[in-house]
């Protein structure tokens, strides 16, 4: 266990460094240019002198040099200043973090409560009629976009039926739609996953062995076939953090959510290139993390894999 930790936190340095190449210069690509927006910002004339001044106080002109000293910053756990807000970026996306953590978790227990309902119930109800209708309530779930179900949701339990408020994030209530709208979308798939690894584990000897001793459908669905059908989900869960977190900037942009999404999207129509490159680096390394606790919780599960054998 000691060597595979080592292991991938070494494989996380190297994937954190590969992943800072690519971001910072992929940034210089980008149309738009960080001093004539921040100068156009001050509404002051300003003269070519002043403007390449600027862009060398920024560094602007040695791309290289402006590397090596966001990495070793990095290293020092300083992701530079904001061009736009005169704050340390770090101070910035720790400020604004809670809130897309808390939003990820209602999403999170969004997903799981309704995937596991709509799973488990069309796999023991497999072909009946139940069963296709959690059919057809997956695929309108994964059909429609955050964005769109976003704006519905608001339409309705906001300015229709007044349940809730369409923005903001000053109460629990606040949370409810968002975390409603990001966790459908996600649901859908991961119940017809769970419905497929369940009847597939459903099918084993060792599940069969258990039926004949007279066990009921439900136990065996539950307690001896749910253990190994978790493997795909969490195998499945590593994978879409990334776009886990791309959703919640959806979400973000539509209910006014102030999180580290709605931030980063501010920060791109103004072209700051450090928040950009501070929420790249912070996002790529907490879906490092998950994938790492991901890889354990699957050795916990399956022994075989704990011990490296294959399946």
């Amino acid at each position: 266990m000691i060597h595979f930790i080592f292991y991938r936190f070494t494989q996380m340095i190297f994937v954190l460094l590969f992943l800072s190449i690519v971001t910072f210069f992929l940034m210089k690509l980008a149309p738009g240019d960080p001093v004539r927006t921040l100068l156009k910002a001050d509404e002051v004339v300003i003269t070519k002198e002043q403007e390449q001044a600027l862009r060398s106080e920024l560094l602007l002109d040695q791309p290289v040099l402006q590397y090596l000293q966001w990495l070793k910053g990095i290293f020092q756990l300083d992701l530079g200043e904001s061009y736009s807000m005169n704050a340390p970026v770090l101070d910035l996306l720790l400020g604004r973090l809670p809130n897309t953590l808390l939003l990820t978790i209602g999403g999170l227990l969004v997903m799981v409560l309704i995937a596991g309902i709509l799973g488990v119930a069309s796999a023991y109800f497999y072909n009946s009629a139940l069963d296709h209708v959690c059919r057809t309530l997956i695929l309108i779930g994964a059909s429609m976009p955050s964005f769109w179900l976003g704006l519905l949701c608001i339409q309705w339990f906001s300015l229709q039926l007044g349940w809730f408020p369409s923005s903001g994030s000053h109460s629990i209530k606040h949370l409810i739609l968002p975390s409603i709208t990001l966790g459908i979308g996600m649901s859908a798939v991961y119940a017809r996953l769970l419905q497929a690894s369940l009847l597939e584990e459903y099918q084993q000897p060792y599940v069969q062995n258990a039926k004949a001793k007279g066990l009921t459908k439900w136990t065996m669905l539950t307690k001896h076939s749910m253990k190994s059908a978790l493997i795909p989900i969490l195998s499945m869960f590593g994978l879409s953090m990334g776009s886990l977190l791309g959703g919640t900037v959806v979400i973000e942009s539509v209910f006014a959510w102030p999180g580290i999404g709605s931030m980063v999207i501010e920060a791109i129509l103004k072209r700051d290139y450090p928040v950009i490159q501070g929420y790249i680096l912070v996002t790529g390394l907490f879906v490092l993390v998950i994938n790492f606790l991901v890889d354990v919780a699957i050795g916990i599960l399956d022994p075989r894999i704990r011990m490296g054998e294959k399946i």
